[in-house]
């Protein structure tokens, strides 16, 4: 057989199977692919490779060490979410807090902001006092007037590591 169908929900789609050096090739990569895997999963521990793309979903990026090490070669994603660790200055007032940026990942540099409670966070928030650094991912960064602190709301998507 020699036809490739894709079958969506919209209809069909003709794709033209590879064949000759294309399908050498990609028998080639799927090889090397393969191979990659397996020494991989040999080590015992798989290695962390801390890129936007393999880090946006994972599971246990707070506990990483490696993807915090270098969060700000990751770079920002415009309009994305973001992963800052902060250091906990003071209470500006009960539901915000003056932080010190300590790493981000590009679209903050080392400075002072304000950090805004999440509707439902009081459990997090009574556990917040002055000079914990927190590991924070996927909050929203506003960046105001100049002259104003940017703002780091916590939102419900956000996740938060107390580091001692």
């Amino acid at each position: 057989m020699t036809d490739l169908e894709l079958v969506y929900g919209s209809g069909l789609v003709q794709v033209a199977p590879p064949v000759g050096a294309e399908l050498e090739g990609l028998r080639t990569e799927l090889n090397n692919r393969t191979e990659a895997i397996r020494k991989d999963l040999a080590l015992g521990t798989v290695p962390a490779r801390p890129s936007r793309s393999n880090c946006g979903h994972c599971q246990v990026k707070l506990l990483c060490d490696r993807f915090w090490s270098d969060v700000n070669a990751l770079g920002s994603d415009s309009g994305a979410l973001s992963n800052v660790i902060v250091l906990t200055e003071e209470s500006r007032s009960e539901n915000t807090w003056f932080a010190r940026i300590t790493s981000s990942d590009g679209i903050l540099d080392s400075g002072r902001v304000v950090l805004r409670q999440f509707e439902g966070g009081n459990e997090f928030w009574s556990k917040i006092e002055p000079g914990i650094e927190m590991r924070l991912t996927d909050v929203q960064v506003s960046l105001r007037d100049k002259e104003e602190l940017p703002l780091i709301s916590l939102t419900m998507l956000s996740e938060a590591l107390f580091c001692q």
